[in-house]
């Protein structure tokens, strides 16, 4: 089992490894955009922005590939770093009761098969996600171009104020990527925040289906769901308690009925920190959970602390934008905005101060 805290980890990992692939796309979009607004003819200047689009499709393809190539050996050490975790800690588990389980969990074939899988799909999902920031930047262009030509058309601004204004609106929504679930519902999502949750669900649930094998492999019924304060409520009612794998230990009610384990909802779905261990009757457990309405009130709090490490990235990717503008003003203008972080970033201090909470830096980063 991935603890929620290991979970947490691998998070700031993936964060470090690829925070840069949307500063980069928003500082190449800002910097085309901003080329060449000396013309005033504001119909030549849309001609000319859309005439670019070929070379800036060709410029983020080599951006993003570069950055997906150092970071695919990283993602796949991560990868392999975290199962082995995993494994480790329900081997300890395992050896209490059973002799056999004192293989080598990297030895096992369970373990290598789903490492390959995992890696495969990470690659793959990557791969996609690679090709939706590419398909997401070029909108974004387009998006830009065409404010600033509705804007300067009807006379609302000029050519370069409204080119400044189209950055800053760039940097302040980043790269946003479009989903459709199996329903049909659509969601959308920022490029850091696709890739994090994206990966971090896909290490979480080869933790969970190692464990799950292992289980199987080793007749073990009985399993323990993972809790952490500040879960979300349709979560906490089912976090730290003991569940059954199959249905086979009377008394005790199913894994997937309770939890939704499998479910993108339930446990080990999207953006879910929870994990599970296998368990036997009179292990020792954590008895330090917290009531219902602490850990809805941390779930409240925690739920501001995102607000403010979004409201920081998104200064700060508008700060970017109005540097790549290059212009006096566009200059003027980030240095107003780097002030204005500074007094969020102390802001955010003192409420986190205030509520003695932990500040994640790695989700404040671009």
């Amino acid at each position: 089992m991935l603890t929620p805290r290991q979970i947490e980890a691998v998070a700031e990992e993936i964060t470090e490894i690829y925070s840069e692939i949307e500063t980069s796309c928003i500082r190449s979009i800002a910097a085309r955009i901003s080329h060449g607004q000396k013309i005033r003819s504001i119909d030549a200047w849309k001609t000319s922005k859309l005439g670019e689009i070929g070379a800036l499709n060709k410029e983020l393809t080599t951006e993003i590939a570069t950055v997906s190539k150092t970071a695919s050996k990283q993602v796949e050490s991560l990868i392999r770093k975290a199962l082995r975790s995993a494994g480790i800690a329900d081997q300890n588990i395992f050896k209490a009761l059973s002799s056999s389980a004192a293989t080598d969990i990297t030895k096992t074939e369970a373990f290598k098969r789903i490492l390959r899988v995992t890696t495969a799909n990470a690659r793959k999902g990557l791969n996609l996600t690679n090709t939706k920031a590419l398909q997401a930047s070029i909108k974004a262009y387009r998006t830009a171009i065409n404010r600033a030509y509705i804007k300067t058309s009807s006379g609302i601004t000029s050519v370069e104020e409204a080119v400044r204004d189209a950055c800053r609106e760039l940097g302040g929504s980043g790269i946003v990527l479009d989903y459709k679930s199996a329903s049909g519902r659509l969601s959308r999502c920022s490029l850091d925040a696709a890739i994090r949750r994206d990966l971090v669900t896909t290490i979480n649930q080869a933790g969970m289906l190692l464990t799950e094998e292992r289980c199987y492999e080793l007749g073990w019924d009985l399993v323990e769901t993972s809790w952490h304060l500040g879960a979300r409520p349709e979560h906490e009612v089912w976090q730290g308690q003991i569940f059954s794998l199959n249905g086979k230990t009377k008394g005790y009610r199913t894994l997937a009925e309770a939890t939704g384990y499998g479910q993108v909802d339930g446990l080990g779905g999207i953006n879910c920190r929870h994990s599970f261990r296998p368990y036997y009757e009179g292990m020792p457990r954590d008895e330090s959970q917290v009531s219902k309405e602490e850990n809805n009130r941390q779930y409240e709090l925690q739920q501001r602390q995102r607000y403010y490490e979004r409201t920081l990235r998104n200064m700060k990717r508008e700060a970017v934008a109005m540097e790549a503008n290059g212009t006096q003003e566009g200059l003027l203008e980030a240095k107003r905005i780097r002030g204005r972080i500074r007094s969020k970033s102390s802001e955010y201090a003192d409420f986190l101060d205030s509520h003695h909470l932990t500040r994640l830096r790695f989700k404040e980063a671009i």
